[in-house]
């Protein structure tokens, strides 16, 4: 076991200067800072991980802390989801293909107005995923696959986490929002090396620590009645990438039935910025449901073979009080590059991962 762990600690380091700005369910993401979630709850989800507008509920504390505000009364979410991600890997020895399940969001919020100006909301939110299941195999000739030698796996689990406590101050016509807290969290690895000619097996495992970390949310919230402008800023700390989101939504008609909007998100602000653009649009064909959809896609620019785009579809079913969230989110990575060692040329991989979230609304009255 000793030899073994010295070189998953010594991988490890290397892949964290390589391979930083990542994206998406995968290896890349589960060496680096983990993946970013599409999304707090079943309702952001939906709209594809808006940051800057959202739905006036309590989870907007890791979000847009001025929305906390917008809508009165007191609201409790809660809400939880799973991926299912497939990765794709071709190598000079072939195409391979895996499925894996992990853990998407989770989060639990409460809001309640303080004063006719005063809102605030306090919540813990599951923020980023480490979780990678994979395998490598190798053959004594690549073109020729009549022997197999040996084969490499990873797995790995853990999750980022953030708790956090905020308010929302209207002032004049804009709302003002802050919130603050700390992530913190924790991931675990196993490594196997199996030699299918000596017919042996070894592993090596190893835990990451993601200690606890002061963060802060600002926001601002311009209202045009059910239309809004919004911005919001997320703070950078060890495994989290600091986080700038611009974007609106419109309703449209005298019923104001139907809305569309759309947001840019440039992460990693001091450094090599990824832009997200998003484009969203919900109906509501009735007074208890809403449907909604969105789109979106990154670019980095910093990695040259590389694309990501995916979509959104879910809504909200009112009963009541009580409204039940839902939301699918499906996501295509792809690019070039290595995972494992013994790197070599003309690797491509693209991860897919598909999350289903749901969750449940309460809506009280002003308290």
């Amino acid at each position: 076991m000793g030899p073994y762990r010295r070189f998953g600690l010594s991988h490890l380091t290397v892949l964290l200067l390589a391979a930083l700005q990542a994206f998406a369910f995968g290896y890349g993401d589960s060496e680096a800072d983990g993946t970013v979630l599409p999304g707090i709850h079943a309702a952001s989800v939906s709209l594809v991980g808006a940051r800057a507008v959202g739905f006036g509920d309590a989870a907007s504390v890791f979000l847009n802390p001025a929305d906390i505000y917008r809508v009165p009364g007191r609201v409790l979410n809660v809400s939880g989801g799973g991926a299912v991600v497939g990765e794709l890997m071709e190598d000079t020895t072939g195409r391979y293909t895996r499925n894996y399940g992990a853990l998407a969001n989770l989060c639990v919020a409460a809001k309640l107005d303080l004063s006719p100006g005063i809102s605030a909301a306090a919540g813990l939110a599951r923020v980023s995923d480490f979780s990678y299941e994979g395998i490598r195999y190798f053959y004594e000739d690549p073109f020729e696959q009549d022997l197999l030698t040996s084969s490499e796996s990873q797995r790995s689990s853990g999750g980022l986490w953030e708790a956090s406590l905020g308010s929302a101050y209207k002032y004049g016509p804009v709302i003002l929002g802050a919130s603050g807290g700390v992530r913190f969290g924790s991931a675990g690895y196993t490594f196997t090396t199996t030699d299918y000619v000596e017919s042996t097996q070894s592993d090596s495992t190893w835990d990451r620590d993601f200690g606890t970390d002061p963060c802060f949310h600002l926001g601002l919230m311009v209202p045009f009645g059910l239309s809004r402008i919004g911005i919001s800023y997320a703070s950078e700390t060890d495994w989290f990438a600091d986080r700038l989101a611009m974007g609106g939504m419109v309703y449209t008609g005298s019923a104001n039935r139907g809305a569309f909007g759309g947001e840019l998100e440039l992460a990693n602000t001091s450094g090599e910025t990824e832009y997200t653009g998003r484009v969203f649009g919900q109906y509501s064909p009735g007074t208890s449901f809403t449907f909604r959809l969105g789109l979106f896609v990154t670019q980095r620019p910093e990695m040259e073979e590389s694309e990501k785009l995916g979509f959104s579809v879910g809504g909200s079913l009112g009963l009541g009080s009580i409204s039940l969230d839902f939301a699918y989110s499906w996501s295509k990575d792809e690019r070039e590059t290595d995972i494992f060692r013994n790197p070599t040329n003309g690797y491509y991989v693209s991860d897919k991962p598909s999350i289903v979230s749901v969750g449940m609304s309460w809506t009280g009255g002003r308290g």
